[in-house]
């Protein structure tokens, strides 16, 4: 049986549904493990990060840091929106959905009428 992941999303007059396959969840394209310990370095000098508004600037410095030399065309642009848009559905597969499976463990699933079977 494939699993579904629903999120639902309501805000400014909008209802977005997003549904996800469990099972065909896309990975983050890690760079290199021989080029993370200079990023690695240079990020661990940010030191503590503790609001998301300046977990947010730093997003933003650091999408603005690579279109420095680039073009600002779409391609480009794209790439930069998306990497940081593919960062954040990374980050909430590892760990924010693992607290949703374990809720769901604990409390039930969201079942349709006629699906009790499965």
């Amino acid at each position: 049986m494939e699993r579904t992941f629903v999120a639902l999303y309501v805000g400014m007059g909008m209802v977005v549904i997003h549904v996800t396959a469990l099972n065909q969840r896309k990975r983050m394209p890690y760079i290199a493990e021989c080029e993370r310990p200079y990023y690695r370095d240079i990020l661990k000098q940010i030191g503590s990060i503790n609001t998301k508004g300046r977990l947010e600037y730093c997003i933003a410095y650091l999408l603005l840091k690579y279109m420095q030399n680039k073009e600002w065309r779409y391609s480009n642009l794209h790439d930069a929106t998306y990497a940081a848009i593919h960062a954040g559905e990374e980050f909430k597969r590892r760990y924010l959905d693992k607290r949703e499976d374990d809720a769901i463990e604990t409390h039930g699933d969201i079942i349709l009428d006629g699906d009790e079977d499965e």
